[in-house]
């Protein structure tokens, strides 16, 4: 499959974990990236004070998930975020569900005020959110990522 393919494959899955993450070199940004299923019998879950949610089943990765391996061999800047965190908001646009290409964003608009890269210097740049169970990963980089396919797990 084409880096296209790997992409469109890794949005069409229904959840995601973040596995690894590292520069395996110097302003190189690598990703793994695993697919993660509905696992188990449904079960209630106690919140406290006599309160519960009925027929929650699990998250998980199993040997049948897919792994991706995402790498930007060039980027403007990254970020990470707990997906707790997270927020939208109206005044964003973006094509993709749990990767995402923004045209317009609160990251390109911090990006605008914190660092001087702008469509003359480097170029026009794109910035991808890769959205996971446990974490957001904000990339603004010139080029997609080259993507593989590394496996079930």
């Amino acid at each position: 499959m084409d880096d296209a393919a790997l992409l469109l494959a890794l949005d069409t899955c229904e959840y995601l974990f973040l596995t690894d993450i590292g520069e395996p070199e110097a302003n190189c940004l690598r990703l793994v990236i695993e697919e993660g299923q509905v696992t188990g019998e449904p079960r209630p879950v106690d919140l406290g004070n006599g309160r519960s949610i009925e027929g929650v089943r699990a998250i998980e990765t199993t040997s049948h998930s897919q792994r991706f391996e995402l790498v930007w061999n060039a980027y403007i800047s990254y970020t990470v975020h707990n997906e707790s965190y997270q927020s939208w908001d109206d005044s964003e646009a973006w094509s993709g569900n749990l990767f995402r290409r923004y045209s317009r964003s609160k990251f390109l608009d911090y990006l605008d005020r914190a660092t001087f890269a702008d469509t003359r210097y480097p170029g026009p740049f794109t910035h991808y959110q890769v959205i996971c169970q446990d974490h957001v990963i904000d990339i603004a980089a010139l080029q997609p990522p080259k993507a593989r396919l590394l496996g079930p797990s």
